[in-house]
């Protein structure tokens, strides 16, 4: 049997969550919350909350192993879209793209990441999360106080898609998941057993002000909206709100008034049996129970700040090379044995093939180098791009200025073919970003939106996008849209233009030119 403690806190208050496991089970042994110390986040209140958690804990949580969830505001966040890769080969490449992508993303942070995607032959979707150091160490010293040592620190969201995903909905469903603290409410979609898309909203009072449930409904359906390009056509099934009915009365009826999105309650404690004594607002300790469930199930966090994902350490060579010296240790014993005289001939016959073998290995490593170059250029050269016509058909198809802006683009090179344009821009509604998806998608481009958050902005560009742009090679013949409707339909098929192999593109009948 294994005693298990899982801690969270937000502005509002602090919760914990005892529990035993047994044979996989677990069996809950008390559950509690406090309101957080006055103060604000500083170094006195910090020192407040673990004293208060190791007066709420005394006597409950002895020898018990620490779980602790943290939320939004704790990490910086970068959706990523990197390309063709292994997943030995993304923690270095997440690091590197998400420190050039966010300048708040210092060198030295504690960096995670979640794949959305296993296929390492297409191009690799990732949403990378970041914690600072300091940060860190401000989170373990208010365990510390509480005489408490984490064993993981994962990201809310996904201690909550993990009561979800597999216990309350099957691992391949399709669904939404809300969940509702005092001042913040999280936002998860979940597919094909991964959070494929979320969001944190500040939005207090939900549960019991119509108003506010109301502002939380058109947030519901504009986060579906939004998540729908990373579903793959798959269409939200169900929906579920963590917590009861006495506990959110307002916004279950406003949910209700909904035909299209079917909501269930759900009790996180109810799914594993209940616990001994009633708390109030169970919804709120669904997290908590969400790292619970994961640790019973005897899983890893999808996000663990403690133990990010790290590139594989290379094999060790040392056991072979004392497993070969064994090897001939013994033959040479066993011919020594046999053959005295022999001896010292052996001697220097393992010596020169110790010598052969150092040598070979620094030639496989030179080698290994040269191959790499060589890849690297043929792809250059395969997987070459019209960046300017490129360009030029992109800003022909892109909305006016009223409606986006670009802030920041970035053009890189496919692994295999064409390239990928990655879009950071800001709109004034997120229904522009579908316009820009549809205006751009089609044999040539696959677009998708990886990350969208509302701003507080003077003007009315008050919505922030993030969108990448898969580009295929064309023939430069290929580029008509800037072309007249007749000139468009009258321009020669691009096999037609590959075969006359015409000496100048100004020259050509029908080409593009740059703009």
């Amino acid at each position: 049997m294994a005693r298990l403690l899982a801690i969270d806190w937000d502005g509002a208050e602090a919760r914990y969550v005892v529990a035993d496991v047994r044979g996989g089970q677990l069996s809950f042994e008390s559950a509690g919350a406090f309101s957080m110390p006055a103060g604000g986040d500083t170094a006195g209140s910090r020192a407040e909350l673990g004293a208060l958690l190791r007066s709420a804990l005394e006597g409950k949580a002895s020898r018990a192993t620490t779980l602790l969830c943290i939320d939004r505001s704790n990490v910086e966040l970068a959706a990523l879209t990197l390309p063709p890769a292994s997943d030995a080969e993304l923690p270095e490449m997440v690091r590197n793209q998400a420190i050039r992508e966010n300048n708040a993303i210092a060198e030295d942070a504690v960096l995670d990441f979640v794949p959305l995607g296993d296929n390492p032959a297409v191009p690799r979707k990732v949403t990378a999360m970041a914690l600072s150091p300091t940060r860190l160490e401000q989170i373990q010293a208010v365990l510390t106080g509480a005489g408490l040592a984490a064993q993981s620190i994962t990201l809310r969201p996904y201690a909550t898609a993990g009561l979800v995903i597999g216990t309350i909905a099957d691992r391949n469903e399709t669904c939404l998941v809300i969940q509702l603290l005092a001042e913040e409410v999280d936002l998860l979609v979940l597919s094909g057993g991964k959070a494929v898309y979320w969001r944190t909203l500040r939005q207090p009072n939900a549960s019991h002000d119509d108003g506010s449930a109301r502002r939380l409904l058109s947030e519901i359906q504009r986060t579906l909206l939004v998540a729908q390009p990373q579903l793959a056509g798959q269409a939200v099934s169900a929906a579920y709100l963590c917590g009861g009915l006495d506990e959110h009365p307002s916004l279950v009826a406003v949910l209700g008034e909904d035909a299209a999105l079917s909501v269930s309650l759900v009790d996180p404690f109810a799914v594993h049996g209940g616990l001994p004594a009633a708390v109030a607002n169970p919804g709120r300790f669904a997290p908590l129970v969400g790292m619970l469930t994961i640790q019973a199930r005897g899983d890893s966090p999808p996000v663990d700040f403690l133990h990010p994902r790290k590139r594989p350490a290379p094999p060790d060579r040392r056991r072979m090379f004392t497993l070969a010296g064994t090897v001939v240790a013994l033959v040479v014993l066993m011919g020594g044995y046999r053959v005295w005289s022999q001896f010292s001939a052996a001697d220097e016959t393992i010596a020169g093939l110790t010598d052969e073998l150092a040598r070979l290995d620094e030639q496989i490593k030179q080698s290994d180098q040269r191959q790499k170059a060589i890849t690297a250029i043929g792809g250059w050269s395969r997987n070459d791009v019209n960046w300017l016509d490129e360009l030029r058909d992109l800003s022909l198809r892109f909305p006016s200025g009223r409606d986006a802006v670009v802030l920041r683009m970035g053009l890189s090179q496919g692994r295999d073919a064409g390239g990928t344009i990655d879009l950071v821009g800001i709109v004034r509604d997120p229904v522009v970003v579908s316009h820009i998806e549809n205006n751009l998608r089609d044999e040539h481009h696959q677009i998708s939106s990886r990350h969208m958050q509302e701003q507080l902005q003077e003007n009315d560009y008050s919505w922030h996008f993030e969108s990448s742009l898969v580009v295929t090679p064309r023939d430069p013949s290929e580029y008509v849209s800037h072309l007249p409707a007749e000139q468009r339909s009258a321009a020669p098929p691009a096999s037609a233009s590959r075969a006359s192999q015409p000496l100048s593109r100004d020259k050509r009948s029908g080409g593009a030119s740059s703009p």
